[in-house]
């Protein structure tokens, strides 16, 4: 009987709770069933933070400026050119005529004829000055008593160029040139190719280089 009575009692004191354990128990029940509770009011917390933040933003941002473009400007190069045109169509204004002035009648002055300079004679020496320079007459066809008057004349040599600086003649062992004096009263008036010229007094004579070389 013992027995049975302590069994009931072992029963019921393991139907019978601690308080503690059951004050622990209903403090998780109530932890577990708050923290969804607390996760939606800090969700909602957090869309009304944002939504604050989004309307304050809006609020100071500054309104948007209108873009005016800049006003266009008409060019002026075609007006500038029409301008030129008109000036250039328009014929030039005829400039007045000026009275040409006759010329002055040049002052009618002497004419001064050039003096030839008279060449200085050696003493004793004759001035052989022929008139019109005449066609030179041969040696041999001078009156006799010139013939005799000119003295002899030896030619050994003959040299003639187009220059005249460059004529040469020996006459007599001498070399003369052109407007050298021979002898008193002959003189060396040119040398052609046929032979030289020669005048004396106011006779003018030519000497061939084959038929009157040596006279």
């Amino acid at each position: 009987m013992s027995y049975i009575l302590d069994a009931l009692n072992r029963s019921n004191a393991e139907s019978v709770q601690d308080p503690k354990a059951l004050l622990v128990q209903a403090q998780s029940v109530s932890h577990s069933r708050l923290l969804p509770v607390l996760f939606a009011m800090l969700i909602a917390v957090n869309a009304g933070l944002g939504g604050w933040w989004l309307w304050q933003r809006q609020a100071i941002a500054p309104p948007d400026l209108a873009i005016i473009p800049p006003p266009r400007t008409v060019p002026e190069a075609p007006v500038v050119a029409a301008t030129l045109r008109r000036q250039v169509e328009r014929p030039p204004a005829p400039s007045p005529l000026m009275p040409v002035a006759d010329p002055a009648p040049e002052p009618s002055s002497p004419i001064q004829l050039a003096r030839t300079p008279t060449p200085s004679l050696a003493p004793g020496e004759e001035l052989i000055t022929p008139a019109d320079t005449p066609r030179p007459t041969p040696i041999g066809a001078l009156p006799r008593g010139i013939q005799e008057q000119i003295p002899a004349l030896a030619f050994s040599s003959h040299i003639y160029a187009e220059d005249p600086a460059v004529r040469m003649v020996n006459i007599n062992g001498t070399l003369y040139r052109e407007g050298d004096t021979i002898a008193r009263g002959v003189k060396l008036l040119e040398i052609t190719e046929a032979g030289a010229v020669l005048s004396y007094l106011h006779y003018i004579f030519a000497i061939g280089i084959l038929e009157d070389w040596a006279l």
